[in-house]
C-alpha cells in the first residue's frame, strides 16, 4: 500500500509499528503475576492477535493518514507550479504526468510507465512550466528554482534514435564522425547517450581541425592558433586546440580563392552567437564539467543535461554537412595509364558509419601514395598524413583509423583511434609532425661552410 517509505529502516513509522506490535505480543506472553488470561485461547494465539491489533491501530492507521496528508501537499505544490495533479484513486495508482493522447500499447517503455505521451515536440527541448500571469513577467517563472516535473518525452531515447539529422549524418559524413554518431543512436540509456554526445562533438571538432590544418599547410597559411597546435603536440592535443584552429580559419577562408567549398559559410557567426565553432564550444564546456566529476548521476539528470547539449550539437552537425562533398579516400593501388597520361586510383571511400569501406576507382592527374588517406577536393587530393592514418591496433588486433595526438619524445608519435580511443605508437611520423605547421629551418650557405 506504500504506507511506509523505502528503505523501511529509515522510516520512523515502520519502527513505531514494529515496536508497539512487539510490546503487545510480549504483554501476552509474559503477563503480570495474578492476572488471569482474558480468553481460553493459547498464549501464542493471544500474542499474535494482540500484535496485529495494536500494530494496525497505532501503526498502519497513522501511516495511512500520513499518506493522505502527503498527497494533499503534493497536489498543492503541483498546482502552484503548473503541473497536472495526480488522478490516483488508490494507493497503488501511478502518477500521470501528461494529459495528451495515450501512447501505443506496443511501446515497451510507455507500457512500463503507464503514462500518456504528449504531442510531438522538438527533440530535447526543455519543458518550462507555464508563466505566472499574475506577476506580469514571463521571465519571472523561469527564474524560480522549481521547474516542475520532467516530461516523459525527455526520457525517451527514441528521440535521439529517430533524429533525421543524425540518421543522415551516419550515411554521408566522414567515417570518424559517422561512427561516433552511430554510438549516440545505439546508447543503452540516457547516461550513455550523454557521454556519447560529448565524444561525438569532440570527434567532429577534431575532424574539422584536421581538415583546417591540412588545408592551411597546402596553401601555406599560418595563424597563431596553428602555432599553438604545433606546440600542443609536445604535451598532447586537446579539444580546445582543434576548435581554436577552426575559429582561426574564419577570416582566412572568407577571402581565400581556394577555400574549401561550404566551409566559409559554415564558419560565419549567426544570430544569437551561434555557428559551427560556437555551437561546439557548448559541448566542450559540458565535457570539462564531466571530466571534473560534475557529470549526471542518474538518467533524469542526464536527460536535463542533454536538453542543453543536443540542440547546439545538432546545429553543428548540420553546419558540417559540407564535409560530405569532400570524401576521405584510403588509396590501395595506383597504376599509370600511358595513353591517357594519368593515374588509375583504386581506393576505399571512408564515408559513413560502416567500418568496411566501399571500393571506388577514379582517375587522378597526379600519383597518390598507397595506404594513405586523402581528402578529395575540387582542386585535388589533400594528403591527410600525418594527422590521419590507418594503423594496426594492438588492442583491437585489427586496422583502425587513428589521428596524431601527441609526440612521445622526438622519435615517436602517439596515435589515438577514432572509434575506441586506443593509443598506439608510430616511429615514422615524428618528422612530419614536427614540421606540420612550420617548415623545417633552412641552412644558409655561409653557415654550412
Amino acid at each position: 500500500m506504500r504506507l511506509f517509505d523505502k528503505p523501511l529502516h529509515r522510516d520512523g513509522f515502520a519502527w513505531w509499528t514494529g515496536v508497539w506490535a512487539l510490546i503487545a505480543a510480549l504483554s501476552q506472553i509474559f503477563p503480570s503475576e495474578g492476572v488471569k488470561p482474558a480468553t481460553a485461547m493459547p498464549v501464542w494465539a493471544n500474542a499474535i492477535l494482540s500484535a496485529a491489533l495494536i500494530g494496525f491501530l497505532l501503526g498502519l492507521v497513522p501511516a495511512y493518514f500520513r499518506l493522505l496528508a502527503r498527497r494533499r501537499r503534493f497536489r498543492r505544490h503541483a498546482a502552484a507550479n503548473g503541473v497536472p495533479a495526480p488522478t490516483a484513486t488508490g494507493p497503488q495508482q501511478r502518477v500521470t504526468v501528461a494529459s495528451g493522447p495515450a501512447a501505443p500499447q506496443g511501446h515497451a517503455e510507455a507500457s512500463r510507465r503507464t503514462a500518456a505521451s504528449p504531442p510531438p515536440e522538438p527533440p530535447f527541448e526543455r519543458q518550462d512550466p507555464p508563466p505566472d500571469r499574475s506577476k506580469g513577467d514571463a521571465g519571472a517563472s523561469r527564474a524560480e528554482p522549481s521547474r516542475g516535473a520532467t516530461p516523459i518525452s525527455a526520457l525517451d531515447l527514441a528521440v535521439l534514435r529517430e533524429e533525421p539529422t543524425l540518421q543522415q549524418a551516419r550515411k554521408v559524413l566522414p567515417y570518424p564522425i559517422a561512427r561516433s554518431i552511430r554510438g549516440i543512436q545505439q546508447s543503452g540509456d540516457l547516461k550513455d547517450a550523454y557521454e556519447n554526445v560529448l565524444r561525438a562533438a569532440e570527434t567532429l571538432s577534431t575532424v574539422l581541425g584536421i581538415v583546417s590544418t591540412i588545408w592551411a599547410r597546402q596553401h601555406q597559411v599560418r595563424t597563431p592558433e596553428l602555432d599553438n597546435l604545433q606546440k600542443g603536440f609536445a604535451r598532447g592535443l586537446t579539444w580546445g586546440h582543434w576548435l581554436d584552429v577552426v575559429r582561426s580559419m574564419d577570416r582566412v577562408m572568407a577571402t581565400h580563392p581556394s577555400a574549401l567549398i561550404g566551409m566559409p559559410d559554415a564558419l560565419k557567426l549567426k544570430k544569437g552567437n551561434t555557428g559551427l565553432e560556437p555551437d561546439l564550444r557548448r559541448p566542450l564546456k559540458e565535457c570539462n564539467q564531466w571530466a571534473h566529476g560534475a557529470g549526471p548521476r542518474n538518467n533524469l539528470e542526464a536527460s536535463e543535461r542533454l536538453a542543453e547539449v543536443v540542440p547546439p550539437f545538432l546545429r553543428a552537425v548540420e553546419a558540417a554537412g559540407f564535409l560530405a562533398d569532400m570524401p576521405w579516400l584510403l588509396v590501395h593501388d595506383v597504376k599509370f595509364r600511358r595513353r591517357e597520361g594519368d593515374f588509375l586510383i583504386s581506393a576505399s571511400e571512408a564515408m559513413g558509419d560502416h567500418p568496411d569501406f566501399e571500393h571506388r576507382s577514379l582517375n587522378s592527374p597526379t600519383a597518390l601514395a598507397e595506404d594513405v588517406f586523402y581528402l578529395q577536393t575540387p582542386e585535388g587530393a589533400l594528403d591527410l598524413t600525418p594527422l590521419v592514418v590507418m594503423r594496426p591496433c594492438p588492442t583491437c588486433h585489427q586496422r583502425e583509423v587513428a589521428f596524431s595526438d601527441r609526440l612521445d619524445g622526438r622519435q615517436r608519435v602517439a596515435l589515438k583511434t577514432f572509434d575506441r580511443g586506443h593509443v598506439l605508437f608510430d616511429d615514422t611520423l615524428a618528422d612530419e609532425v614536427w614540421t606540420l605547421v612550420a617548415p623545417p629551418p633552412t641552412v644558409k650557405a655561409d653557415e654550412a661552410d
